[in-house]
């Protein structure tokens, strides 16, 4: 089962500098749209996912996950770092909630691409 973390929850281990690794797993366009991150997060292809090695989540580290709005694709890295025994979760609403809850940015959802899966 996939879990969450709420965006000031992940500002909150920020804070405490705790040590986990933040994937930052939108799709291209969107990243290349928009390719502010959180801090301290990597962003890395979520069309490479089966190609990822350890470098992307070194052994022992616990990995959070986030995409444009926090929904299937997150999901699905997630699902992809658990199966592979890597402590993980994603953050719910993904850099969108982020910068809104925490950032205190107001942002038109409906300018956005909501795509936030990977193409077929």
């Amino acid at each position: 089962m996939t879990n969450t973390i709420k965006p000031n929850e992940l500002k909150a281990l920020l804070d405490k500098q705790e040590d986990v690794v933040i994937l930052d797993v939108r799709l291209r366009r969107d990243y290349e749209a928009d390719p502010s991150l959180i801090p301290g997060a990597e962003w890395h292809d979520p069309e490479e996912l089966e190609d990822w090695d350890e470098a992307v989540v070194p052994a022992g580290k616990k990995a959070v996950v986030y995409c444009l709005k926090g929904g299937a694709l997150s999901t699905l890295v997630t699902d992809f770092l658990q199966e592979r025994n890597v402590e993980s979760c994603y953050l719910e609403g993904g850099i969108i909630a982020w910068k809104k809850e925490v950032l205190g940015q107001n942002i038109d959802e409906a300018t956005i691409c909501g795509s936030c899966c990977l193409p077929k």
